[in-house]
This record gives structure tokens, sequence and C-alpha cells, in this order.
């Protein structure tokens, strides 16, 4: 488990935490929320060892005051037995620090039973118990579980940050994981759960597809699509279609001249001025263009089908 000084990113988050342990009155529950990958478990669980090692200067790796709720088999949801069971919990003073600290990951897969008995607990806080929630969103909360705690946004890590992440977790020479780094759109989730092959291999491919088109022949399209759909992994798929998202977001920056700090792919703006000058649609028509290729694939279209469809709309005179 990372310590408190050991996190990369969101420097302010730290800092806001840091100042809270130090409070008279700290808050009982935490709400977490923000897209998956981006650190919210990391900073729960070591904000969770600093608030109960702190005082006692603990060093064991499972602290007895730290407990975890994660999801359970087969219904993948927190069953309300469990949050029962957190209620009697929070009820037992810790055994070593000054606080026992409860993390609720995946707290927003929950069935209205399991919800109704979490927000009887955070009701009646305990003065000796800090509760973490972990989410992607306040909207898949109940209001009123939300309304009872302290609420911090999680926002998409920086490529900075990501490039350190990558470079101390995976290994990686600094000029791999700067290079890395754009591809992972501000999460590392697609890296830690399908490994970096998945990350790395075929999106630089893709790109280039998008932004060459008009530059090569159909026939050499088509055979880098099919090459592209054999490297593309099947759950991968949504990633696809979120890279062309961002490629339309960079194509509009560039027609509005935005500035390059917005581009999601920096090091391919120049290619990415000339697909602006080439692309006549305005913002909206090429997401809907997207989003029905997108659903078309669902209905077993195949990839590459897909792509090729998607470009000759987006390139059309």
């Amino acid at each position: 488990m990372l310590g408190f000084d050991d996190l990369i990113g969101h420097s302010e988050i730290k800092k806001l935490l840091l100042k809270m342990v130090d409070r008279p009155m700290m808050p009982h529950a935490f709400l977490f929320h923000g897209p998956q990958g981006v650190g919210k478990r990391s900073f729960a669980e070591s904000f969770a060892r600093f608030i109960t090692t702190f005082q006692t200067k603990g060093s064991s790796k499972d602290h007895p005051d730290i407990k975890k709720y994660q999801l359970e088999p087969p219904s993948e949801m927190h069953t309300i037995s469990a949050m029962r069971e957190l209620k009697e919990e929070i009820k037992i003073p810790p055994l070593e620090a000054s606080r026992k600290v409860f993390i609720i990951e995946d707290a927003h897969k929950m069935l209205p039973t399991s919800s109704n008995a979490l927000l009887k607990t955070l009701e009646e806080p305990a003065s000796n118990a800090v509760i973490i929630l972990l989410a992607p969103s306040l909207g898949e909360l109940l209001p009123t579980v939300v309304s009872r705690c302290c609420k911090i946004a999680f926002p998409l890590l920086k490529n900075d940050d990501i490039t350190q992440i990558l470079m101390k977790n995976l290994n990686l020479l600094q000029d791999q994981a700067q290079e890395l780094a754009p591809y992972c759109f501000g999460s590392l989730d697609q890296v830690f759960s399908k490994g970096l092959q998945d990350v790395k291999l075929w999106e630089k491919d893709l790109l280039e597809i998008l932004t060459t088109f008009k530059e090569v022949s159909l026939e050499i399209t088509q055979q880098k699509l099919g090459i592209l759909e054999e490297k593309v992994p099947k759950g991968s798929f949504g990633k696809v279609y979120e890279i062309v998202l961002h490629f339309i977001k960079d194509v509009v920056c560039v027609k509005e001249g935005l500035g390059a700090h917005l581009l999601s792919f920096k090091e391919h703006e120049q290619a990415l001025k000339k697909s602006a000058n080439q692309i006549k649609l305005s913002a909206h028509e090429m997401q809907s263009i997207c989003c029905h290729i997108e659903e078309s694939h669902l209905y077993h279209t195949k990839l590459k089908s897909a792509l090729e469809a998607l470009l000759l709309r987006f390139y059309q005179e």
C-alpha cells in the first residue's frame, strides 16, 4: 500500500485531505468520485493508512483498523448483509488507532435495500470512524447518501503524472512512458486492467489512419484497417471510438484556433491541421456519424467496415 507521500498526481486533493486530518472535527464520511483509473482507490487506501498511523506510528501492511468492502459474487453488488455488518462494525472501538476507516469500493453498485442500510449508518456517525465511498459519479448514488458525505472530485490525470506512474509501476524508460501517456486519456484503467500492449500497439496506427486518409489510396487504407482489426483486442472496441471522439475534439480545436494545449494528441498537431482543413463537417455532424457507426458496429458490423464508412463520411467532398 502506497504511503501518502508516494502518491503521484492530484496534489491539491492531497493537500486538502491532509488539512482535514488536522481539523478537530474531521468529516465522518468522504465520497471520492471520478472516472475509473484516476487514483481514487490508491488515495483512499493511503488516506486510510495515514489516518490510522499518523498518531500510532504503525507500519504493518494490513492495519486492523482499516476494512475494505468490495463487490460480492455472484451478484457483483454490495449486499444488505454487508452494509448491516458495517453498521455493527462501526460501533466497535478501534484496536490501535484513534479512528477506524471503512472503504467501500464501487459504492454505486448497491440494491436499494443496501443503500438504505448505508444511509442509516451515515445518519448516525460514530466519532471514531471514517467511511470512504468510491464511485464514478455523484448521480449513481442516492442523493441522501451523497448529501451526508464530504465530496472529493478526482479529475483525469495529467500526462506528466501518467508518465511518472508508468515509469514507477511498469519500469518503463521515460521516453517510452511519455510516448504512451497521451493514449491513456487521463486514466490508467486500460493499462492496469488489460495490459500495456492493449493501450500502445494499435492506437498510434488508428490515429495515423484517421489523419492520413486523404493522402493515401482507399486500397491502402483498407489494408491498414484490416491489420488494425487484427490488432485490436475484442474487449477494446469501445476504446477505438473513444480515440475517434478525441480526434474529433482535436479537429474542432484546430478549426477554432483554440490552442495546442487543449489537444489530446499534441505531438500530431501538424497532421491534425491537415485533417481540419480537409474535413468540412461540424463537430455535431462528426459526433453523430461516430455514434451511428458505433451502433452499427454493435450489430455485428466488422470494425474494418465500420471505420471505413466513418472515414468516407468524415472526408466526403
